[in-house]
């Protein structure tokens, strides 16, 4: 039924012949007295003279010729519902066939597939309900923003568009939407993401590290986090990452990386500084939903080491015998503790 009456002749003789054909095609599968002919097709202009053929034809076709609309044709046929075969399974054509559905646009333009990903990700798991927690704690919720991010996205969803099956130039248009889009969505997360975390209080020492989780349920997941130590400021020579009851969190870090970093004020021309890296990666576990758990990066806490326990560290290892570092030229010191 999908574009089954669509340019309907003019001529007397033609129109009848091809609402005969119609009605035969809807016949063999309708299971009420209602056929639906559909008039129009994609990319398709209004038929502006079906009146003109409805009078022409009248009931010639042996079936009453209704210009209608598919709500009307739904409530027609709802009556006759419980006689309607019900299918199960993946819907991938008609009958379950796979027959007209494209299915080779799955992997048509596949960057575009994943921008779409991306896009998405960033809107719908990220920026709306970090925004919604802003909203909830008193901050701001940038609706005309996220509208305009959503409209962007949604203009890159008629199914020629998405499916990648159109022209090149129609392609290159969903790539600038895409990128825009994600581009504006996440300096809003960024932006909100600051104004949440000055917000939750700090109750350990070092650096702070706040996890949010932006799910509706509690979630445990791998999370990364780069340390940034201005010039001056003490970088710790061995490093470990605490939660708020001081436990310590199994976790790895990367070598310490000077460069420059540069700040954007919203009140003056960029800053230039000179910072240090530190990179960790860790698991945060049980973190609760639509809420947020704090870690500390800090200098290792002294303890006792177990016999013959070996603890890794960057740059080096130890266990209650010896202290092993390496060097920036590949040489290394063993220090006895003994």
């Amino acid at each position: 039924w999908y574009d089954n009456a669509a340019q309907l002749p003019s001529d007397e003789a033609e129109a009848l012949a091809r609402f005969k054909k119609i009605l035969g095609l809807t016949e063999i599968t309708s299971m009420t007295p209602y056929h639906l002919g559909m008039n129009g097709s994609d990319h398709m202009p209004v038929q502006t003279d079906l009146p003109e053929i409805f009078g022409t034809v009248g009931d010639k076709a042996g079936v009453k010729l209704v210009h209608s609309c598919v709500d009307e044709y739904f409530e027609k046929i709802k009556p006759y519902r419980d006689g309607f075969c019900t299918y199960k399974g993946e819907i991938t054509g008609q009958n379950g066939t796979g027959y007209r559905t494209l299915i080779n646009t799955a992997s048509a333009r596949i960057y575009l597939k994943q921008q779409n990903f991306r896009a998405q990700r960033a809107l719908a798991e990220i920026a709306e309900p970090l925004s919604v927690m802003s909203a909830a704690s008193g901050g701001r919720y940038e609706e005309d923003i996220l509208y305009w991010c959503w409209k962007k996205l949604m203009k890159n969803f008629p199914h020629d568009s998405i499916c990648c099956c159109s022209v090149d130039e129609v392609c290159d248009k969903m790539r600038d939407r895409y990128t825009d889009a994600t581009d504006t969505a996440e300096s809003l997360t960024a932006d909100v993401l600051a104004e949440l975390v000055a917000k939750i209080p700090a109750k350990g020492d070092g650096k702070r590290i706040a996890v949010l989780n932006a799910d509706p349920f509690e979630g445990s997941g791998l999370c990364g986090y780069k340390a940034v130590y201005l010039s001056g400021e003490r970088i710790p020579s061995a490093p470990a990452l605490y939660d708020e009851e001081g436990n310590e969190i199994p976790c790895s870090f990367s070598r310490p990386k000077k460069t420059k970093r540069y700040i954007l004020p919203y009140d003056r021309f960029r800053e230039v500084q000179d910072v240090t890296e530190l990179s960790v990666r860790f698991r945060a576990e049980n973190v609760p939903g639509l809420g947020y758990k704090n870690y500390y990066l800090r200098e290792r806490e002294k303890k006792t080491l177990p016999e013959r326990g070996v603890r890794v560290m960057p740059g080096g290892a130890e266990n209650a015998f010896f202290l092993l570092k390496f060097r920036e030229d590949g040489s290394f010191l063993l220090t006895d503790k003994e």
